[in-house]
């Protein structure tokens, strides 16, 4: 099914490499690393499945580092994509954080893991408890004075940062009691949103994918209960029968994982479940219609002389006065034959030639607020083509503290039989994009 499986560094350094088949050429991640800087040259953004040469290859960016899978066969894309977040995760929770150099230092522990997920090709348990029986490389710690690469920004926002486990993470140091063990359980929930709005406003498309991503680290083996919103409801649950309000928070679509019990969610909205070892998520959901964004961008192209145009943009937050938005970046497509750099004088902006882009970075801007820019673009003549290349506006963003949808944690409670330690429970909430165009 999987022939070969590898990880690359940003650079295409090959980490670890592993060829389950024999049914494809070795230098799949030179062909691999070619092909995505031809198609970053040629202005396309790579797709995360593309074909060469009747071989397949199926990416994902995790930690700033390329996963890949190639196959020959009819496999589902989706299937892949899914196994190599699966193995992603697993390198997380085994080696305690994933970095370049975290993986050359345990190289031994990852390949160890890749013999065990996959045999011949064929995926087998991606599960961090079931795989503690068949791991006996321990994590090689790295030096403190080693400088890890900076992840992706959009990559590092899933999970708490990770902490030791006892097998997974486990150290030289003497065992201490469970009384003195740190025990910690991490809730993220996290929400990623795709949106295009046409260019009188008009919402084309909205898509809300959220989830409950847990990572524990409790001794024993204790049950967690987190209850959501008694107002939550779920359209695919009632027969389409439902009218979205102020008060409800409306799911289109819910999953749950295998060990969550379906019969508390149902009765009471509670995420009841002996938590795994690692990170996992303990509940999806999806929201395909919402009436109100989180940002409305206006822009307005005026002609200045015979070769000279003014982008005028404003980005406004719509959320509530009391979050805030932070890493926002507003990129606008130029026309091919601009002349100048428009972002000179301006420290908020930057124009990268070669693309023709011009980044607006906004570090921060609180809910209920605007900004606002004048961008000149100076073109040989003004033509009606040379317009029609501007936009669309693309934004990206971070909201701390918020989620969009309104699902609200209400309580997290650990429940230990001898009730011997009191864990620190950490709750998180996340908001970002997957895309978010606004065409001009």
């Amino acid at each position: 099914m999987i022939s070969q499986f590898f990880i690359l560094s940003e650079r295409g350094d090959t980490l670890a490499y592993r060829d389950y088949r024999g049914d494809v050429v070795s230098i799949t991640p030179e062909i691999f690393h070619r092909r995505l800087k031809m198609l970053r040259t040629n202005g396309t953004h790579p797709p995360p499945i593309f074909n060469v040469e009747g071989t397949q290859f199926v990416y994902i960016i995790q930690y700033g580092l390329y996963f890949v899978c190639t196959t020959i066969e009819n496999v589902s894309p989706a299937f892949i994509l899914e196994f190599l977040q699966k193995i992603a995760s697993l390198c997380k929770d085994y080696c305690g954080v994933v970095h370049e150099e975290a993986v050359r230092y345990n190289f031994a522990l990852i390949y160890e893991l890749l013999d065990e997920v996959l045999d011949y090709g064929y995926p087998q348990s991606t599960s961090t408890d079931e795989l503690k029986e068949f791991i006996f490389n321990e994590p090689h710690p790295l030096q403190r004075s080693s400088a890890a690469p900076k992840p992706l920004p959009t990559m590092n926002l899933f999970g708490a940062p990770s902490a030791p486990d006892k097998k997974v993470a486990a150290s030289s140091a003497p065992m201490k009691s469970v009384m003195k063990e740190k025990n910690e359980v991490f809730i993220d929930v996290i929400e990623r949103l795709t949106v295009v709005v046409s260019d009188n406003g008009q919402i084309i498309k909205y898509h809300l994918d959220g989830c409950i991503k847990v990572q524990s680290f409790l001794a024993g083996s204790p049950q967690i209960r987190i209850d959501l919103n008694e107002n939550l409801r779920i359209r695919n649950w009632e027969n389409n029968a439902v009218n979205r309000d102020m008060t409800s928070a409306i799911f289109d679509d819910v999953s749950l994982h295998e060990c969550v019990n379906q019969d508390e969610f149902e009765k009471h909205r509670s995420l009841l479940f002996s938590p795994p070892a690692g990170g996992w998520v303990a509940f999806r959901y999806s929201i395909f219609n919402l009436s109100e964004l989180p940002f409305q961008v206006n822009s307005f192209l005026e002609e200045s002389g015979d070769d000279t145009l003014v982008l005028r943009l404003r980005v406004r937050c719509t959320v509530p006065s009391q979050h805030h938005a932070v890493a926002v970046a507003v990129t606008v497509p130029l026309p091919k034959s601009t002349t100048n750099d428009p972002s000179l004088g301006n420290p908020a902006m930057e124009y990268k030639q070669k693309e023709k882009l011009l980044v607006w970075n906004i570090k921060r801007i609180h809910g209920g607020s605007e900004q606002s820019c004048n961008i000149k673009i100076n073109v040989p003549t003004i033509t009606r083509k040379c317009k029609q290349e501007f936009g669309p506006v693309r934004l990206t963003f971070e909201f701390p503290a918020f989620v969009k949808s309104g699902l609200k944690v209400k309580t997290l409670k650990v429940i230990e039989a001898n009730g011997m330690y009191t864990p620190a429970r950490w709750i998180r909430y996340i908001t970002h994009t997957d895309s978010f165009e606004v065409r001009f």
